[in-house]
């Protein structure tokens, strides 16, 4: 298993319209790329910040799902919404260590 961890900078004040347009959002996600591992908000440190956690059984399983995901209308009519509310965004694909509870 890898783990994807998106992290988004979200324009300051855009938080709380983000997460109630984001939450429309999960049902297409979870669709094509399945359950989310977590979804979180920074308390600390660099603020207005969210990262979204997600599992997929290789590379190749991650790609082929983003690629179903990215012809979603649903998807695309979302990115509407919410992409003019991100300043930035980061991600990384995380392999798990020998010693890690997540295989």
């Amino acid at each position: 298993m890898i783990v994807e961890m998106r992290a988004y900078t979200l324009r300051p004040g855009a938080l709380g319209t983000y997460l109630k347009d984001f939450t429309k959002l999960v049902p297409v996600l979870e669709e094509h790329q399945g359950p989310l591992l977590g979804y979180f908000t920074s308390e600390v440190g660099e603020l207005n910040q969210v990262f979204a956690l997600r599992g997929y059984k290789d590379f190749e399983d991650r790609q082929a799902r983003r690629q179903s995901l990215i012809k979603d209308e649903r998807f695309i009519k979302a990115g509407e919404t919410l992409m003019p509310m991100i300043q930035s965004q980061y991600n990384w694909v995380l392999s798990p260590t020998p010693f890690s509870p997540i295989k």
